[in-house]
């Protein structure tokens, strides 16, 4: 995205790796998509980016994933930008929470995909005391009416 500073980075783990179950096999064996909380940074922003996609007009196509914050305060959005590097956003989740170590359970989101040629972007963004991060499993790109049976 054009004018964004991203200082931050997506890790893929082993739910082992961080003492943590995933959403596909609610185990410490799955991998799942990593924002550390404990770098300190508040304000930060990491992105995670799919190649070009083409979305026709008749379809109705879903960006799906599950999501889980740890730590206090934490943006997700869902964007599409365009070969041009603008872009537009679809969808964003801000959430707040008192206490670090509470246990938030796994949230599922479902972004409806406009007709057009773009890359989808997933980012986030710490929250101000910079302790917050987040948790990305099952990332799915597919036809909406699959994802409601």
């Amino acid at each position: 995205m054009e004018g964004v500073d991203w200082q931050d980075y997506w890790e893929l783990l082993l739910g082992r790796d961080i003492s943590q179950e995933d959403n596909t096999l609610n185990s410490q064996s799955g991998h799942m998509m990593y924002l550390n909380p404990t770098s300190n940074r508040p304000g930060y922003k990491a992105g995670l980016q799919t190649p070009f996609l083409n979305v026709e007009a008749q379809e109705e196509i879903c960006f799906a994933f599950f999501y889980r914050i740890l730590g206090s305060s934490l943006n997700l959005s869902v964007s599409r930008v365009w070969e041009n590097r603008r872009y537009e956003l679809l969808h964003s989740v801000t959430e707040f929470f008192l206490l670090f170590d509470e246990y938030y359970p796994w949230q599922r989101l479902e972004v409806t995909l406009p007709a057009g040629r773009y890359q989808v972007l997933l980012s986030s963004e710490r929250g101000m005391n910079g302790t917050s991060g987040i948790l990305v499993d099952d990332i799915s790109l597919q036809p909406c009416q699959s994802l409601s049976k």
